[in-house]
């Protein structure tokens, strides 16, 4: 198949004319129907895009791809122009309803599935085993549901700073006043002021900007390679679908600044040697300011248990999982007796061999 019909809106397989989609395993297309693989586009290294006051103002599709709303939950995702038979990959409702393009940004980047499925249903069981109050049976019920595959939106940003700064600090020492039996040692402080410059350079700070996603959940599993992107291109989400950013670009910016100001401020104190900090002025400028938005993978389980939803997501590169379990009533109580029980026993000791 010569690359150059790859570039369609649908992938088609040339030997029996099913579907394509982009396979993790092979890192390659395949047929649904006949398993048969094709070679994708040779990709390119993603590139950083100078970030400007005017940056977040551009607007431009996507390109092969379709923008979905789940009526359920409200999430607006992307998937390839083809795909008919659509689920919510946050809640697990058909209930969705395509939309006309949403005003926004392209992604630029792409970080694609290495994880297969099965590989992270694999983990998803292992974090499973890992909740020991979590109901019996739990395992089989999560099982039997579909891992769905997504990419959820992350900014990246890079930036050089130059730093200037005035600090007053202490440091403790010791005297002692009198003498004999009076003598008295005393803590005092010196004060000292000073002042300097730093230089740092920062890249690839991650900031997500998912509906459901957080900075908490992105750390839980692990963050991501973003240093090994590829250049956006549309075969990567054939059979997958996309979340567009909830958050924008300013906004994640600021988020970004505030981690690289904190990591400015760790280590101009890293410089000094003291017992009290009275201040610490930091005045810093930006330059060089870059950003990629970059799609990153995980696959996401939704599963019910008595009523109530749970959601687990697995990293789509390193297989690392988080997300929450039910607890099981009965073996929370187990628990809590034995934890009595126990407490009591100790009562017991203390009262019989220290105060009778």
């Amino acid at each position: 198949m010569a690359k150059e019909a790859l570039k369609g809106k649908i992938y088609k397989c040339p030997s029996c004319g099913s579907t394509l989609c982009f396979d993790p395993a092979s890192q390659r297309l395949k047929c649904t129907h006949c398993n048969s693989l094709q070679e994708l586009v040779a990709p390119r290294d993603a590139f950083e895009i100078t970030y400007s006051a005017s940056s977040e103002d551009s607007y431009a599709p996507w390109g092969d791809a379709k923008t979905v709303k789940c009526r359920s939950c409200g999430a607006e995702f992307v998937t390839a122009e083809f795909e008919t038979a659509l689920s919510c990959p946050f809640c697990g409702t058909s209930n969705v309803l395509r939309t006309d393009d949403i005003p926004g940004l392209k992604p630029n980047a792409i970080l694609p599935f290495k994880i297969t499925e099965e590989a992270a249903k694999e983990a998803f069981r292992k974090w499973l085993g890992k909740r020991s109050m979590s109901p019996h049976g739990l395992k089989k019920i999560a099982e039997q549901k579909h891992m769905q595959g997504i990419y959820v939106p992350i900014f990246t940003f890079d930036s050089d700073t130059f730093s200037t700064y005035h600090i007053k600090y202490g440091i403790h020492r010791t005297i002692v006043v009198g003498s004999g039996k009076d003598a008295k040692t005393l803590v005092v402080t010196d004060w000292y002021t000073d002042s300097g410059m730093y230089s740092d350079s920062f890249d690839d700070i991650q900031v997500e900007v998912s509906q459901f996603l957080t900075q908490k959940n992105l750390r839980k599993i692990g963050g991501f390679d973003s240093q090994n992107a590829f250049e956006y291109n549309s075969q990567y989400i054939a059979g997958f679908s996309a979340e567009r950013y909830s958050t924008g670009l300013d906004d994640s910016w600021n988020y970004a600044r505030a981690e690289i100001d904190s990591s400015i401020k760790r280590s101009i104190l890293s410089r000094y040697n003291y017992d009290e900090l009275e201040y610490v002025n930091i005045s810093t400028t930006y330059s060089n300011r870059r950003y990629k938005y970059l799609l990153a993978p995980i696959w996401s389980l939704v599963y019910n248990y008595k009523g109530k939803e749970y959601c687990c997501i697995v990293n789509g590169r390193t297989g690392q999982a988080d997300g929450k379990a039910p607890l099981s009533p009965i073996k929370v109580a187990i628990v809590s007796i034995a934890s009595v029980a126990v407490l009591a026993g100790i009562i017991y000791l203390i009262y019989k061999f220290f105060i009778q």
